[in-house]
């Protein structure tokens, strides 16, 4: 699964030919909605057969439908919705399994440079050190803050916090490897390495 993204939703649907298309459309973008609200990195893959659903709805969602082959008959009627088309290679429609007059249709990933592993760095760190962490939350409670509640400014305040803060700590620094992973939503002061796909 692509580093970038937090979840996978997968949904098989069915819309018989007779069915109601603003039911079946509401009840997709609700789900849709549900998902993205609880999960916003989340990766969506419709599949099934619409039969002539009107997707204009879900293609400004923003889905791309991605099967461009006729899968039953000359109509295109198994398909697939998905925000993840960069990732997968054009779908290919296949013969018909068993008894279905519907052609098959897979779909298969792709390598794309945003997959690769990055470089590992060297990033210059705090110790862990439990003990040492225990150490410094107690050195934190002991500190008489009076003297920083009687500055006049916020900025004073906090540089005032800031300064204590530090001269209590005394967790050594290590230099540790980590994992440079492409996620395109931080910005490279926060990760420490370039985010560059």
């Amino acid at each position: 699964m692509p580093r970038i993204l937090s979840h996978l939703a997968v949904s098989a649907i069915y819309h018989p030919p007779s069915a109601d298309d603003k039911s079946m459309t509401a009840h997709i973008l609700n789900s849709l909605d549900t998902i993205s609200r609880d999960h916003p990195l989340a990766g969506v893959v419709l599949i099934g057969d619409f039969n002539r659903l009107r997707d204009s709805a879900l293609l400004s969602y923003p889905l791309k439908q991605v099967v461009k082959s006729p899968t039953r008959n000359a109509a295109i009627l198994d398909k697939i919705y998905t925000n993840l088309q960069e990732w997968y290679e054009r779908p290919v429609v296949l013969p018909s399994i068993g008894c279905s007059d519907h052609r098959a249709v897979a779909m298969s990933a792709t390598f794309n440079n945003k997959w690769e592993r990055g470089e590992d760095v060297m990033v210059v760190s705090r110790s862990q050190d439990s003990n040492g962490k225990a150490m410094l939350a107690h050195a934190i409670q002991n500190v008489n803050w009076t003297q920083m509640y009687q500055l006049q400014t916020c900025d004073e305040m906090v540089s005032y916090f800031y300064n204590t803060v530090v001269n209590l700590i005394k967790l050594p620094l290590l230099t540790v490897r980590r994992h440079c992973r492409y996620v395109e939503y931080l910005s490279e002061s926060l990760t420490g390495c370039s985010l560059q796909p």
